[in-house]
């Protein structure tokens, strides 16, 4: 039973922080490219939001558990610092970064949601979300250019 609770609850919390970071980063390329000083003040809520997760993530007792919840902290993190770029560099390299780092968060939040899972399932759930980051970076993946 506490199992399953920290799982619900590990996965509401890496889904409510995707949906926050989808958000986040919509309302800041609506906006247009952010300041210098909005840019910074991203980087310290970041740096701070990052040390309150692993604070949370050391107090699990499952090595799984804390480790996944490790993983996606760094993999939200990553993705926040993308958007922060993507927002602040306006260039289309800083945005498939942005897009990369979203792909990055979602393995890691279907990683942690095979932490439930034993044996076989397990490798299964593990295999099944390496398979969609792989479509998610292909469909992401720039056309190839053909010569005219």
């Amino acid at each position: 039973m506490r199992r399953a609770i920290l799982v619900a609850l590990g996965t509401m919390t890496l889904v409510s922080s995707a949906t926050a970071i989808r958000y986040s980063a919509a309302d800041a390329l609506e906006a247009g490219h952010i300041g210098v000083g909005e840019y910074r003040a991203a980087h310290a809520s970041i740096a701070l939001a990052r040390s309150a997760a692993l604070e949370r993530c050391a107090s699990l007792q499952r090595v799984d558990a804390r480790d996944s919840c490790e993983a996606a902290s760094i993999a939200r993190e990553a993705a926040r610092i993308a958007e922060a770029e993507a927002g602040f560099r306006g260039t289309e390299q800083s945005a498939r970064a942005m897009q990369r780092a979203r792909i990055e968060l979602r393995y890691q939040a279907e990683r942690a949601r095979c932490a439930s899972f034993r044996g076989a399932q397990r490798d299964q759930c593990f295999i099944a979300a390496h398979t969609l980051k792989g479509r998610a970076l292909l469909d992401s993946a720039s056309p190839y250019r053909t010569a005219s």
